[in-house]
């Protein structure tokens, strides 16, 4: 299995809080996998990263636009930012969860181990 590095530097385009929500996630994987961050994960960090910052910038419109906006022919309607904030939130939540980053999605891989295998040596054995 190719292991990569990523370090704080890693997530430093992003607003602050994305760099240390990052960091805590980066910090639970590496606990789960023996200090390291198999290659395959990188694409899905970087998504995730991806996701957060769009996510506060999408909730920041919405702040400033309230919920209800005015349409194209000046009837108020329900912010559409609404369904976007739910759909982003959607898709960070699977993120999580197939890294086992929830208290369920944790609680299942911890199920499903025998007492003594590692996840990842398991899998690899497929």
């Amino acid at each position: 299995m190719k292991l990569i590095n990523i370090d704080k530097k890693r997530y430093s385009d992003r607003r602050e809080i994305v760099q240390k929500y990052m960091q805590v996630i980066i910090k639970q994987i590496k606990a789960k996998n023996n200090g390291d961050i198999p290659d395959a994960f990188a694409p899905a960090l970087d998504s995730l990263a991806d996701l957060y910052d769009i996510y506060y910038d999408t909730l920041s419109c919405y702040r400033e636009q309230g919920v209800m906006v005015v349409d194209r022919f000046g009837n108020a309607v329900k912010n559409p930012l609404i369904k976007q904030i739910l759909e982003i939130s959607h898709q960070v939540q699977k993120i999580e969860r197939d890294f086992g980053l929830t208290l369920k999605s944790a609680n299942t891989i911890k199920d499903a181990e025998p007492e003594g295998d590692d996840l990842l040596d398991k899998l690899n054995t497929l």
